[in-house]
């Protein structure tokens, strides 16, 4: 009980934690996001996927417009992004470079793009004013371009294997499909396809992607790009894109596969990423790199989950559990009170019986050392009907008159009840003699009590008689009797009497007691003291009877 109490005191003084064995189970036990020991990693949320992508790819891409047909230069407005302003280099094909590092929950992509010089015949076309067919100062059908486009994504807080873009006005570089506030979220359709959705949130523009492995070496990809614009509230395709992929084995083929790619289209060196400089010199292509405080508006690496566990609740069917062990154990307790205010009550009454039963009948042994007839005959005490020959029985108030009668003088009704419930076993309302043997034997111990203690106290007044003459007795005896003072003329005694006590140490008490309350008798006794007879006071056959 105690430790329920405890437990309980527990719950209620502080907040329950989930999963325990008295509480609900915790939402982290079927659902990742509410973790706090998961793995943000990358890696770990989708290995298949995310670890093949991981590394160096070269591809080709061929752009389409939104009528099927193969994407042609067009002279450009430089003010306007690419695919809305128009674009004056080949896209059919153009020619890229991917480096993939995942770290952790954090994800680099950076992309080389580089497009070979115009044809002839567009570079022959008149541009109109505020137009151009060339860009950053290069030469229309000798000079290739190239730019670059970079994304900086972490795992994000579903756990579920999705990585979600920092917006970065650079992400597509200058002359790049989407070129400010875009966000960009891939997520593993499963382990050889990886969708992918970019939206820009300044000008409306959607890139949808989907890339497939398409061997079993996860060397080549396949990947569609949808570009859609909105015009009038209404998103309509722009281009699309076919891009082939094949991986590149270290970092030493990446870049010389790159510098192949810039000088075969012409690239000029001043218009070459980061100047041709392979590998990269700083953490991202751009100027300015992503801070840390950025990157931890997503990056639940260091971020906060807004996925927190809810304070736990007790289990319903422990708070029934609870509540019947509570009233179970409230219920025991008072058993155990009850009990032990019945061993009281039993311990009281067996004592009263013991001393109402010394002081009426002869018993100088143990009880368990009494034969049939010795017994026999202190029962026939308890009652002088049963001394002529009576029906052997003692009724409910024959037993309380008894009990009452002597040195107990009064029991209480609750404690007579238990008293005679326990002697009459058979519940007929009278007590046999066998029913009171059966109670004799047990109470042994009080009856046992009661003797050694009236033996104690006899021998203490032994002591005390003994250093009296039996002459200062007799003395004491007459003249308490006559009513006189202690000078009055003492009698002589008889010759006969014995000079010392030989009774036994019930009677010594007994007679003591006679002589120091003859003072208090209206008539007093004139016999010898030292005849027993003599020197008892007249008292009902129950007392008597003990010393007769």
């Amino acid at each position: 009980m105690k430790t329920t109490l405890l437990l309980i005191g527990a719950l209620s003084a502080d907040a329950i934690s989930c999963g325990q064995w008295y509480s609900n189970p915790c939402l982290a036990e079927d659902d990742a996001r509410y973790d706090p020991s998961g793995s943000d990693s990358i890696i770990d949320q989708a290995p298949v996927a995310w670890g093949n992508f991981e590394g160096f790819w070269r591809y080709e891409v061929k752009a389409y417009g939104p009528d099927g047909q193969p994407q042609e230069p067009t002279i450009t407005n430089p003010n306007q992004p690419f695919l809305v302003g128009g674009f004056p280099y080949p896209y059919f094909p153009a020619f890229g470079f991917l480096n993939v590092t995942i770290s952790g929950s954090r994800m680099y992509q950076h992309r080389y793009l580089i497009h070979p010089p115009a044809s002839a015949d567009f570079c022959d076309q008149a541009v109109i004013p505020g137009f151009v067919n060339v860009l950053d100062n290069g030469d229309c059908g000798k000079t290739g371009y190239s730019y670059f486009s970079e994304i900086f994504a972490t795992s994000s807080f579903e756990r579920d294997g999705t990585v979600v873009t920092l917006p970065n006005d650079s992400n597509l570089g200058s002359g790049g499909l989407l070129r400010s506030s875009q966000t960009y979220t891939s997520r593993p359709i499963d382990n050889r396809t990886i969708y992918s959705v970019a939206k820009d949130g300044t000008n409306g523009g959607l890139l949808s992607e989907t890339i497939v492995f398409l061997n079993a070496d996860n060397t080549r990809l396949s990947g569609i790009s949808e570009f859609f614009i909105s015009l009038r509230n209404e998103a309509r395709l722009a281009a699309f894109f076919r891009t082939d992929y094949s991986r590149l084995e270290s970092a030493d083929a990446f870049a010389a596969a790159l510098e192949t790619a810039y000088e075969a289209n012409n690239v000029p060196l001043e218009n070459r990423v980061q100047s041709g400089v392979v590998p990269m010199e700083t953490q991202c292509l751009a100027e300015t790199c992503p801070t840390e405080e950025a990157w931890c508006t997503i990056d639940p690496g260091c971020g906060v989950t807004p996925y927190q566990e809810a304070e736990g609740s007790v289990k319903a069917g422990m708070v029934a559990g609870m509540t019947v062990g509570v009233a179970a154990l409230l219920i025991f307790a008072l058993y155990l009170v009850h009990l032990y205010r019945l061993k009281r009550q039993q311990k009281r009454y067996r004592a009263d019986f013991a001393k109402r039963v010394a002081d009426a009948i002869e018993v100088q042994e143990s009880t368990y050392a009494l034969e049939s007839d010795k017994l026999l005959k202190e029962f026939h005490q308890l009652d002088p009907a049963l001394r002529e020959g009576a029906s052997g029985k003692i009724c409910k108030e024959e037993m309380k008159e008894f009990l009452q009668s002597g040195v107990v003088g009064y029991i209480t009704e609750s404690d007579f009840g238990a008293l005679f419930s326990a002697i009459d076993t058979d519940h007929s309302g009278y007590v046999d003699f066998l029913e009171f043997c059966a109670f004799m034997a047990q109470c042994h111990d009080e009856f046992e009590k009661e003797h050694v203690s009236r033996e104690a106290l006899a021998k203490t007044i032994a002591r005390q008689l003994a250093k009296l003459s039996m002459h200062d007795i007799s003395v004491r005896s007459t003249s308490l009797a006559a009513g006189m003072v202690m000078d009055a003329p003492t009698r002589e005694i008889p010759r006969d009497c014995p000079t010392s006590i030989h009774h036994s140490p019930t009677s010594i008490l007994d007679s003591t007691r006679d002589i120091l309350t003859l003072n208090d008798s209206p008539t007093g006794s004139a016999n010898t003291p030292c005849t027993p007879k003599s020197i008892r006071s007249a008292r009902s056959m129950g007392s008597g009877a003990f010393f007769s």
